[in-house]
């Protein structure tokens, strides 16, 4: 697939979209609405997953899963797809980060309380576990990337290590209990970024070798023009607090160096006492020191399980516990079966 292909991919109305539109259509007029419910067939809409609230509602999902999307095998930590137009309207929240591109035409959105409109160029990244809904009903063309959470510390590390807009709204997202529920640009047609989305969405479609390693750097490169062009053109429901700030610099310095990292380590480095430093990183995380390291460690250890085939034994090394025997037990206290056994269970998934 080359750039005319994607673009005629995304212009062109695919099956889902021809019966969405029809439906769109009938629901203005009484009789054409009943007719429409009394002849559809019921076993298609729900074979096709397709959100009619009279036929599915039952099937619509409220709550989405990384499963939803991503395959449980994949190493895709980014997905990229074109969003349904006339698809109706429902409220979903999903434990993934979503990011919505207006490419051509417009949008509104629907995020916890917010109404937001959108023309073409804007962008919004919507948190985890963010009621939001989404209206089309028209020919604008709308485009989703997803960014699996769970494995975004791992894989954007660098990113994160930077103290910018973006940043500071990720970590903000993995760590603590107020947060962001969503950030949005401007970005004004920018050619530049509307580029950067398509070559995203022509390397997931064509998915040649490499492709994750690609799309994962292409992402890094994304947010970088973004920031750089568009800094300034931010919206968010609520501004950053210095003691916002504060508590963001200090987990980005225990992310930095969790493997060997002690509390008063971090009381030095911010210059305060071991227990105010303790009630900060309470107050961030709602976890204690001891809980966010662990919580950190076994989180890289989830990702070297599925994405390598480093030993148990190396594993438990490496993100810091020098005896397999207590990262076993760590680690079976937090996911219910052994190291082993969850890389097992995910290969045969």
């Amino acid at each position: 697939m080359n750039l005319n292909d994607l673009t005629q991919y995304l212009y062109t109305y695919n099956e889902d979209e021809i019966f969405y539109r029809k439906y769109y259509e009938a629901r203005q007029d009484i009789v054409l609405h009943k007719g429409l419910l009394e002849n559809i067939d019921k076993d298609y809409i729900i074979k096709h997953k397709l959100i009619i609230p009279e036929v599915s509602d039952k099937e619509i999902p409220k709550q989405m899963a990384d499963e939803t999307y991503f395959e449980m095998n994949s190493q895709n930590s980014i997905i990229l797809l074109k969003h349904n137009r006339y698809t109706p309207e429902f409220t979903h929240k999903h434990v993934f980060f979503e990011l919505i591109y207006v490419l051509a035409g417009q949008c509104t959105q629907k995020i916890g309380e917010h109404h937001i409109e959108m023309g073409e160029g804007d962008i919004t990244i919507v948190s985890p576990n963010v009621k939001h809904s989404i209206a089309v009903f028209d020919d604008s063309i709308i485009i989703n990337l997803l960014i699996r959470r769970n494995t975004f510390e791992d894989i954007f590390f660098d990113f994160l290590r930077n103290n910018n807009l973006l940043s500071n709204f990720f970590i903000n997202n993995l760590y603590k209990e107020q947060r962001n529920d969503y950030i949005i640009f401007r970005t004004s047609k920018d050619e530049e970024i509307r580029n950067s989305i398509l070559e995203m969405f022509l390397e997931y479609k064509n998915r040649s070798r490499y492709y994750n390693n690609i799309l994962n750097n292409l992402l890094m490169v994304f947010f970088a023009r973004l920031l750089r062009s568009h800094e300034k053109n931010v919206e968010l429901p609520s501004l950053l607090k210095k003691e916002t700030l504060r508590h963001i610099e200090m987990i980005t310095y225990i992310q930095d160096n969790y493997i060997g990292i002690t509390l008063d380590d971090v009381a030095r480095r911010f210059h305060f006492s071991s227990p105010h430093s303790s009630k900060l990183i309470k107050e961030a995380t709602g976890l204690t020191f001891t809980q966010l390291i662990q919580k950190i460690r076994l989180e890289r250890a989830e990702n070297l399980l599925l994405n390598t085939n480093i030993s148990i034994a190396d594993i438990s090394n490496s993100v810091g516990y020098p005896t397999v025997e207590h990262f076993i037990r760590l680690f079976k206290r937090k996911n219910d079966i052994s190291p082993s056994q969850y890389r097992k269970n995910n290969k045969l998934n």
